[in-house]
C-alpha cells in the first residue's frame, strides 16, 4: 500500500469514527445501507489494498466510555489526518496509557504503537489480517 499506510478509522462498539474518511458519505448513498459494521468497513477499504489490519481491544467500562464520548465529540478532521484523529481519541486512555497527543503521524506508524500492545504474554489486544490471521 501507500507510504505511511492508507487510512485509519475506529470502531468503538458499533459507534465508528472515520476521520478524513469517505466510507460513511459513499455507503451512505446506498438506500438499503443499514449502517457501518466492522466488515463492511474492512471490506470497503479493501479498494485502496488488502494490507489491512484490524486491532482488538477489550476495554473497561470507564475507557470505554471516554473514547466513546471522545468519538462523539470529536469534530471535522482535514485530509491525511486519520491516524492523527485516531491516536489522539485513544492517548492516555487505558490500555494505551502509553500512546502520547500527536500533531502528525500515519497510520502506519499509528499501526507500530498498537503492535506493541498486541504482542506478548502482557498483550492487551490482538492484532488480525482480514483473513482472521494474526498480523
Amino acid at each position: 500500500n501507500a507510504f505511511g499506510g492508507n487510512h485509519a478509522g475506529l470502531f468503538a462498539g458499533n459507534l465508528l469514527i472515520d476521520p478524513a474518511g469517505s466510507y460513511m458519505g459513499v455507503r451512505g448513498e446506498d438506500a438499503s445501507w443499514q449502517g457501518p459494521t466492522l466488515a463492511d468497513y474492512a471490506r470497503y477499504q479493501t479498494l485502496d489494498g488488502t494490507n489491512i489490519r484490524l486491532y482488538r481491544f477489550r476495554l473497561q467500562p470507564q475507557a470505554f466510555a471516554q473514547v466513546e464520548q471522545r468519538i462523539r465529540a470529536s469534530g471535522f478532521t482535514p485530509p491525511l489526518f486519520c491516524a492523527v484523529a485516531v491516536q489522539n481519541l485513544l492517548e492516555g486512555v487505558s490500555p494505551f496509557d502509553s500512546i502520547e497527543r500527536v500533531g502528525w503521524t500515519s497510520p502506519t506508524a499509528l499501526g507500530r504503537i498498537l503492535d506493541t500492545l498486541t504482542q506478548g504474554e502482557a498483550a492487551a489486544g490482538e492484532c488480525q489480517k482480514l483473513d482472521a490471521t494474526s498480523c
